[in-house]
């Protein structure tokens, strides 16, 4: 199922849980031969029972990790985690991770925070501690990230966005093409507006470029 179509189900879903007790409450008046009062707190029990069950379904859709990820880099080393995955090869360490609170050591979240993410870091050590370097100096990173966004949050961003004064960086979207997305991603990036650009300091005050797709958004940060 593509992210497309899971989400749209999901918001199905969660509309449907409001309704519940229109179906619930009609269905227990007719078929059960009890007191009134007892039909109706029967139906609304029930009622609350299904808006259970589809709530939780609902966000599982809407907020599931598509099932197309794969990662294309090979290392030999790895150390895994419940969110983080790190390969280390040399001097260079690369960490796979879902992790919000992670991320925003690199990131500024405190005014649009995301309700998902995924994200690869490269941390390219070059102070010589653990691999001699003919040179020693300053340590080198690079972050690509994928950002997801509650709609209401992912509008209000969008609106600060539109009547903000900056130029239009003039990025290429094949910049935006990480190695480790899934395909539904890829997909949506391609059919992207090929002028498509993102405000770069909204997260970031360095280097750093952004893609906006359909309340996400692709991150790609590194050092001078």
């Amino acid at each position: 199922m593509s992210e497309h179509t899971s989400d749209t189900i999901g918001q199905i879903l969660w509309f449907a849980m409001f309704l519940t007790p229109l179906l619930t409450v009609p269905l227990v008046w007719r078929f059960f031969k009890v007191q009134k009062v007892f039909r109706v707190l029967i139906g609304l029990v029930l009622a609350g029972f299904i808006s259970f069950l589809l709530y939780h379904l609902s966000l599982r859709l809407i907020f599931s990790e598509s099932p197309g990820a794969t990662l294309n880099t090979s290392f030999p080393k790895a150390v895994k985690t419940n969110q983080d995955t790190t390969f280390v090869e040399g001097n260079v360490t690369t960490t796979i991770s879902t992790s919000i609170e992670q991320l925003g050591r690199f990131l500024d979240f405190k005014t649009y925070k995301p309700v998902r993410v995924r994200y690869k870091y490269v941390f390219i050590d070059n102070s010589g501690q653990h691999e001699r370097i003919a040179v020693p100096g300053p340590s080198d990173y690079t972050l690509q990230a994928l950002l997801y966004f509650d709609s209401l949050t992912f509008e209000k961003f969008r609106d600060h966005d539109r009547y903000a004064d900056y130029p239009s960086p003039g990025y290429n979207k094949s910049e935006f093409m990480f190695d480790w997305l899934d395909k539904d991603i890829l997909t949506e990036l391609e059919n992207s507006k090929p002028n498509y650009h993102g405000h770069p300091d909204f997260f970031f005050s360095s280097k750093g470029k952004a893609w906006y797709l359909h309340r996400k958004i692709l991150i790609s940060k590194w050092t001078n």
